[in-house]
C-alpha cells in the first residue's frame, strides 16, 4: 500500500466529500490526527497513514505521481439468486462494519426481502445490525409503499411512506456506505448490482433524502412487527 502525502490527503477527501471527522471516523483514528497531518504540522505513524491509504483504497481512489488522486474505474459486482442474495446482505453488514458510512433504501417490501433472503437469515441479519448499532453509529432509512405497514427493523431504521406513483417493489435501491445496490426481483430469481462508487452512491443518496424529505410519517401505532405478521 503506497503511503500518501498530506496534499493527497486532502484532495481525496475532496473529491469524496468528506470531513476530516468523517474520514477520522472511517479510519478509527482521532480527527486531530487527520489535521494535523494535513496541515504538515505533524506526520502520522506509518501504521496510521497505511490505514488511511487502505480506507481511500477502498472508497475507489488512486494515488498518483506529483501529490495526484484520482477515482478509479468504478466495480461493479453481481449476486445472483438466494446464494447471491444472501451474500448481498453480508456485504452491506462488512461494509458497515468495516467502513462505516450510512444506509438509505427505497421502494422496500419487507416480504419480497424477507421471503428471498429467508427468515433465518433474516433475523440473524437483524441481530446483528443491532449489535452492530451499539458501536457503530449510522443512519437507517427505509421508505416503503403508501399505506403499508409491515415494518422490520424498526428498533434502529426509521420509516416513511413515499407516494404510491412513485414505488416500484420489483427494482429497490439500497445505498450503503460508499456502494448503490439495484435489487431486480422476479417472479423466480433475484439479480443484485452493487456498484463501488462513492460518486454514484452519493447522487442516489441526495435523490433519496429529497424524496425522503418529501415522504409521509407512519403514525407509530400502525407499526406491525413482521414476525407479527407472518405468525
Amino acid at each position: 500500500m503506497q503511503i500518501i502525502t498530506a496534499a493527497q490527503c486532502r484532495a481525496a477527501r475532496a473529491l469524496l466529500n468528506w470531513s476530516q471527522p468523517e474520514l477520522a471516523e472511517r479510519c478509527d483514528i482521532h480527527v486531530q490526527t487527520i489535521s494535523n497531518f494535513e496541515k504538515e504540522s505533524s506526520t502520522p505513524s506509518k501504521t496510521t497513514l497505511e490505514k488511511i491509504a487502505n480506507v481511500f483504497d477502498i472508497a475507489n481512489i488512486e494515488f498518483l505521481g506529483n501529490d495526484g488522486v484520482r477515482l478509479k474505474s468504478s466495480s461493479i459486482s453481481h449476486y445472483a439468486g438466494k446464494n447471491g442474495y444472501i451474500d448481498f446482505y453480508d456485504d452491506i453488514y462488512t461494509t458497515i462494519r468495516d467502513y462505516g458510512g450510512d444506509i438509505y433504501v427505497s421502494n422496500v417490501d419487507e416480504i419480497l426481502f424477507t421471503d428471498w433472503l429467508g427468515t433465518e437469515n433474516t433475523m440473524r441479519h437483524k441481530a446483528r445490525m443491532l449489535e452492530l448499532s451499539k458501536t457503530k453509529a449510522f443512519t437507517f432509512q427505509i421508505l416503503v409503499e403508501e399505506g403499508d405497514t409491515r415494518l422490520g427493523i424498526t428498533e434502529i431504521a426509521r420509516y416513511k411512506w413515499t407516494q404510491k406513483a412513485r414505488f416500484v417493489a420489483d427494482i429497490p435501491f439500497y445505498i450503503y456506505g460508499h456502494k448503490l445496490a439495484i435489487i431486480l426481483f422476479e417472479p423466480n430469481d433475484v439479480n443484485v448490482y452493487v456498484m463501488n462508487n462513492p460518486k454514484i452512491a452519493e447522487a442516489y443518496r441526495r435523490q433519496f433524502k429529497v424524496i425522503w424529505d418529501q415522504g409521509i410519517h407512519i403514525p407509530e401505532e400502525l407499526h406491525v412487527n413482521m414476525e407479527k405478521f407472518r405468525t
